[in-house]
């Protein structure tokens, strides 16, 4: 088995070997990268990516990811392991194992401050990636996060007495734009480069939430990142396939989409920012329900709304038909002189669910 560097030319290969090789879940799902296999990584910064071949076949891939950062007052540089997959005959071999130690080892030459993983909680296999035993050093959990997978639909809502919602035009961009960085300065980790609408690839849209007043109380983006990424569902949970079942018997009413058959193309709209001011249920639901209806129309599946696991949305959204998803960060200091993680309570951190 050799590890070498992949190029562009090596991208279709990438994107059917992650075809090929679903992620475990609760429902297991495929990563379509296709047509451009590294379009999404060059969203989230610099990158390295790894490929572990024994003669031309491609068992195993794994990518050194970083972004300059902020962690308080410090200006950092945040390294993120992403897209390690190894093949159902390689897993319990060295590959993954030397996969990563090429990721260390791009990480070591950029000066990288910080290792993070992302992982879902039931991705088992990719434990051994945070707990030691794959050749990176030990991850802590640094935080955790609900993603909630919301059926699109075309719901009759009313917004609630003295509530208005409006979709974000371009005399809202420097309101939007400065109310997710007021949201993202007391993460840690976060990006040094800030948020800026329409220039992640995909398609931003958003709603804004206000009172009687006319104040602004509440914002909800979302990202529609088809042109760089699709999911694929290989295997529904039986959960999942009920849901698949009321869309089926739904869709002639014209209220939703059918979810596809496995091994369709699931459209996914994911929030890059929910926003709300007093923690209101009614503002968080009414501008979930516009983005849900707007999505029903655009021919989407699926509104991921993410947020961190004791955000008060998690339970403001759980009247609406759907599943939960559920994500940790696990991080370190690359320092050899700290060669303790942090604690739990240390954060909040930054992570973009979005753009995974």
């Amino acid at each position: 088995v050799r590890i070498v560097e992949a190029f562009d030319s090596d991208g279709p290969a990438l994107v059917e070997f992650f075809r090929s090789n679903p992620v475990g879940a609760d429902s297991d799902f495929v990563l379509d990268r296709g047509p451009d296999f590294f379009a999404l990584l060059r969203l989230r910064g610099h990158f390295r990516t790894f490929c572990a071949r024994s003669g031309e076949r491609l068992l195993g891939v794994a990518t050194a990811l970083w972004h300059d950062g902020v962690d308080g007052d410090r200006q950092i540089r945040v390294g993120e392991v992403v897209d390690l997959r190894v093949a159902q005959t390689a897993r319990g071999s060295p590959v993954a194992r030397a996969l990563l130690a090429s990721v260390q080892r791009a990480f070591e030459e950029v000066g990288v401050h910080w290792y993070c993983a992302t992982i879902g909680e039931a991705n088992r296999a990719a434990r051994r990636l945070v707990e030691g035993k794959a050749g990176l050093p030990a991850l802590a959990p640094l935080d955790s996060y609900v993603s909630a997978h919301l059926l699109a639909l075309r719901i009759p809502h009313a917004a609630g007495r003295g509530l208005s919602i409006r979709k974000v035009g371009l005399q809202d961009v420097a309101e939007v734009e400065a109310r997710i960085a007021a949201l993202r300065a007391p993460l840690r980790l976060r990006p040094a480069t800030p948020f800026r609408w329409g220039t992640s690839g995909g398609e931003d849209r958003g709603w804004i939430a206000r009172n009687g007043a006319g104040d602004t109380v509440g914002l909800l983006v979302v990202w529609d990142g088809s042109e760089v990424r699709r999911i694929r569902v290989d295997r529904y949970s039986r959960g999942d396939a009920l849901l698949r079942t009321l869309t089926r018997l739904l869709a002639p009413t014209g209220l939703v989409n059918p979810l596809p058959p496995p091994g369709g193309a699931l459209r996914l709209w994911a929030s890059r920012a929910l926003w709300n001011r007093d923690g209101t249920p009614a503002v968080s639901r009414a501008l979930v329900v516009a983005a849900l209806a707007a999505a029903a129309r655009a021919g989407a599946h699926v509104v991921q709304v993410n947020s961190r696991s004791d955000d008060p949305v998690v339970g403001h959204l759980r009247r609406f038909p759907g599943s939960s998803f559920r994500s940790r960060l696990f991080g370190r200091p690359g320092d050899p002189s700290r060669p303790e993680p942090p604690a739990r309570d240390a954060g909040p951190f930054y992570t973009e669910l979005a753009l995974v």
